[in-house]
C-alpha cells in the first residue's frame, strides 16, 4: 500500500485524461439542476439541454483549436493572454475561471451531502448535510494529495460505474416507456422562450471538459491527447445529457420534478424501476458527484499553479511537493469550497457558476473567433458561440431576479469582489516590480560607481 502511494504516475493516458473530463461534467448537474430546469420550462427542458449541447460541441472545438495552435495549457486563461494578447485581462479571467470551479465543487458537495441525508433518512437536516459535504470535501483533498496515481484510479472506476449506471437507467426508462410522449402542452401557457430561461440555470451542467486542458504539462502527447480527450468527454456528456432529460419528461411532470427538486431523476426512476431504482440513482449520485469533486479539484489546482508561474496569483499557490502536487493550491482550493458549500445556498453557487462559464466560454469562442484566420477555420462558429453565451447572460440575471433576487445579488458580489481583488493585487504587483526595479537600478548604479572609483585609485 505504501509502495502504490509513493511510486507516482509520470503521465496521462488519453483514457485517464476522458474519465476526468467525463467526470467533471457528468457530475451534479444532471442531478441537482434538473429538477430546478423542469419547473421553468416543463418538457421543454429537453430542448434546453439541447441548446447547451449545441453550444459546448462550438465551444468544444474552439478549446481544442486553440489548445493545438498556442500548443500551450491553461485554457481560458493562455487564450485570453496569447490569443486576445490581453494579460491583465486574462489575470481577472483566472480569477473568474477558479472561483467558478470552486462554486461548482460548492454545488457538488452540496447535493452529495443532500442526497447521503435522503439515504440514511434524515432530508433536510442542515447540519447533518453540511457535516456530510465537508467530510467529502476534505475526502476528496486527500486523495489529491496522495498524488496523480491515486487521483486517476478513484476517477477511473467511479467515472464508469457512473455512466453505466445513467446510460442504463434512460435506455431502459425509455424502452419500458408506454404513454404518450407530451412535448407541446407547455407552449401554450410558457411560450418557446422558457427554454432559454431554462439553459441560464442547467449550463452548469455543460462545463467540466475544459479542464483537461490544464493537464497539458501531465500528458505523453498533448496535441493529440488533447483533442481526442475534450472530443470522446462532449460525446459522452452530451448523449446522457439528452438522453436523461428525455427519460425523465416521460416518466415525471414538472409538478412532480418541482416538489422532488434535487430528486427529480430518483423519483423518474422509482416509477419504472421501485424503490431499489430510486436507491441505485441515489448511490450513484453520491460517488457521481464526488468525482465531479476529484476531477474538478484535480484540474484546478494545477490551472492554480500555472497562474501562479504568470504572476497572476501569489507564488505558494504553486508550490508542489516531491511527487509533483501543488499541495497549497489543493488546500485552499478546499478551504474555499468548504466555506461556500457551507454557507450559501444550491441556487447561490449554481446561479455564480453559470454565469462564470457562460463569461468563460464567451471568452473563449471569441479568441478562436479572432484568430480563426491564423488556425485555419471559419470565424462563424466561434462568433455563434460567443454571442449565444453573451446572449444567455441577462437572460439568467432576469430569472434569477424573479425567482432568487437574493442569489443573484450573491452571483454580482463575488464578481465584484473578483474584480477588487484583482484590481489591488495588480497594483500590488506593480508597485513591487517598479520597486524591483528601481532597487535593480540602483545596485547597479552603486556597483558602477565602486568600478569607478577603483579604476580611479588604479
Amino acid at each position: 500500500m505504501k509502495r502504490f502511494f509513493l511510486k507516482e504516475k509520470k503521465k496521462l493516458t488519453t483514457f485517464d485524461l476522458t474519465m476526468l473530463g467525463v467526470g467533471a461534467m457528468v457530475s451534479g448537474g444532471i442531478y441537482a439542476v434538473l429538477g430546478v430546469g423542469m419547473v421553468i420550462c416543463a418538457h421543454g427542458i429537453l430542448f434546453a439541454y439541447l441548446i447547451g449541447a449545441i453550444l459546448v460541441v462550438i465551444t468544444g472545438r474552439s478549446y481544442v483549436r486553440l489548445t493545438s495552435y498556442l500548443r500551450e495549457g491553461g485554457g481560458c486563461f493562455t487564450f485570453a493572454a496569447r490569443a486576445l494578447n490581453a494579460p491583465t485581462f486574462s489575470r481577472y479571467i483566472g480569477w473568474t475561471i477558479l472561483v467558478g470551479y470552486v462554486g461548482t465543487m460548492a454545488m457538488y458537495a452540496y447535493a452529495l451531502g443532500s442526497y447521503t441525508t435522503g439515504l440514511f433518512g434524515h432530508q433536510g437536516d442542515v447540519l447533518i448535510r453540511i457535516s456530510i459535504s465537508i467530510a467529502a470535501v476534505l475526502f476528496i483533498m486527500v486523495i489529491n494529495l496522495f498524488g496523480l496515481r491515486s487521483t486517476t484510479l478513484y476517477e477511473n472506476v467511479f467515472v464508469i460505474l457512473k455512466v453505466a449506471i445513467l446510460l442504463a437507467a434512460a435506455l431502459i426508462g425509455i424502452a419500458l416507456f408506454r404513454g404518450d410522449a407530451d412535448f407541446i402542452s407547455w407552449i401554450p401557457e410558457l411560450g418557446w422562450f422558457s427554454p432559454f430561461l431554462a439553459i441560464g440555470m442547467v449550463f452548469i451542467s455543460y462545463e467540466g471538459f475544459q479542464l483537461i486542458t490544464y493537464e497539458y504539462g501531465d500528458m505523453k502527447t498533448p496535441q493529440k491527447q488533447a483533442s481526442k480527450s475534450i472530443y470522446w468527454t462532449i460525446i459522452i456528456g452530451v448523449s446522457i445529457y439528452l438522453l436523461i432529460p428525455f427519460m425523465t419528461t416521460l416518466w415525471i411532470s414538472p409538478a412532480e420534478a418541482g416538489a422532488s427538486e434535487e430528486y427529480a431523476l430518483a423519483f423518474a426512476v422509482e416509477k419504472f424501476f421501485g424503490p431499489l431504482g430510486a436507491l441505485v440513482i441515489i448511490l450513484s449520485a453520491i460517488f457521481s458527484t464526488s468525482t465531479g469533486i476529484n476531477a474538478t479539484l484535480f484540474g484546478t489546482a494545477r490551472l492554480a499553479v500555472k497562474m501562479s508561474t504568470k504572476h497572476a496569483l501569489p507564488r505558494f499557490f504553486g508550490k508542489k511537493d516531491r511527487k509533483g502536487t501543488p499541495v497549497w493550491a489543493v488546500m485552499l482550493l478546499t478551504a474555499m469550497t468548504i466555506a461556500l458549500t457551507t454557507f450559501s445556498t444550491l441556487e447561490g453557487v449554481t446561479a455564480f457558476a453559470s454565469l462564470a462559464f457562460l463569461v468563460i466560454f464567451a471568452v473563449v469562442n471569441f479568441a478562436a473567433c479572432k484568430k480563426s484566420k491564423e488556425m485555419g477555420i471559419s470565424p462563424i462558429l466561434p462568433l455563434v458561440g460567443s454571442v449565444s453565451c453573451i446572449g444567455l447572460i441577462p437572460i439568467l440575471l432576469y430569472e434569477l431576479y424573479n425567482r432568487e433576487p437574493y442569489s443573484m445579488l450573491a452571483a454580482l458580489a463575488i464578481f465584484a469582489v473578483l474584480i477588487i481583488l484583482e484590481t489591488v493585487l495588480t497594483v500590488v504587483a506593480n508597485f513591487n516590480g517598479k520597486r524591483e526595479e528601481r532597487e535593480a537600478s540602483l545596485a547597479a548604479n552603486h556597483q558602477e560607481g565602486d568600478s569607478d572609483r577603483k579604476n580611479d585609485k588604479s
